[in-house]
């Protein structure tokens, strides 16, 4: 068998002008690269000079937080900001704010996209209203007026949720208000009913007040079961309800009092 002849070796001086044309191509990167680091750092061209907010889904954002949230990071170097941070912020400084994405966009520009937390029932607290979302946060502030569309829910400490704003409330009456509002809609009930109040005086006999002012006492669980017994009674039993003054539900059975 041949032996593999070997190849002679390559002069230093070869190899050396080998490596040259490679080392002047990394030093111009570098060059470039420094070059171009020091134009982001000075230039105003890459200064935020504009914030955008694109809203998910239908519920609007506050004026306020939306005139606030305009002018974050205004007139800083687009690259400088540390975008996980500001969202952290954001979402802990902005409690109406449930879910947010930040995005560069190049050469100074932000956008914010926000989803809203979306109220699905209001709190009386005497002097006004809280707004509620489904997770039981307080929306910051309160109004004096009703919201139109809204379930009222009676019966909280005042104290407890003025204490709650903006963030989540812990009352037990709440969560399971919240609870029956959720059963309601899984149902659809309030598609061809109206919702007026639902009182938690009493957590262990929660109370729905529908159209025409009837009373439905539901007690403080099984909400889904009670629902159906609901549903199916005055379905099948064409009822009026201007003769009917509660439903009581709590006992397994379906009790109507009349007027």
């Amino acid at each position: 068998m041949a032996k593999r002849a070997k190849k002679p070796p390559i002069p230093e001086a070869l190899r050396v002008r080998n490596l040259l044309p490679i080392a002047a191509l990394v030093g111009a990167a570098f060059i470039v690269y420094g070059g171009l680091s020091g134009f982001i750092a000075r230039s105003e061209y890459f200064r935020v000079s504009k914030v955008d907010i694109a809203i998910i889904g239908t519920t609007p954002l506050g004026d306020k937080a939306v005139a606030e949230l305009l002018s974050v990071h205004r007139g800083q170097r687009i690259f400088d900001i540390d975008l996980v941070h500001t969202r952290a912020y954001i979402l802990a400084n902005y409690p109406e704010v449930r879910t947010l994405l930040i995005n560069r966009l190049l050469p100074d520009k932000l956008l914010l996209s926000i989803r809203p937390r979306r109220p699905i029932a209001q709190v009386n607290i005497v002097s006004g209203f809280f707004l509620i979302d489904s997770e039981g946060v307080v929306m910051p502030e309160g109004h004096f007026l009703v919201r139109d569309g809204l379930p009222i829910i009676n019966g909280i400490d005042p104290r407890v949720i003025a204490s709650s704003a903006g963030k989540q409330c812990p009352s037990p009456g709440l969560k399971k208000a919240l609870r029956l509002l959720e059963v309601i809609g899984e149902l659809r009930f309030a598609q061809g009913h109206e919702l007026h109040m639902i009182d938690v005086a009493d957590e262990k006999n929660l109370s729905l007040y529908i159209e025409g002012g009837v009373e439905i006492k539901i007690g403080g669980e099984n909400f889904r079961e009670r629902m159906v017994m609901l549903i199916r009674t005055l379905e099948a039993g064409r009822l009026d309800k201007n003769q009917i003054r509660y439903v009581d539900l709590r006992f397994g059975n379906v009790v109507i009092g009349p007027r």
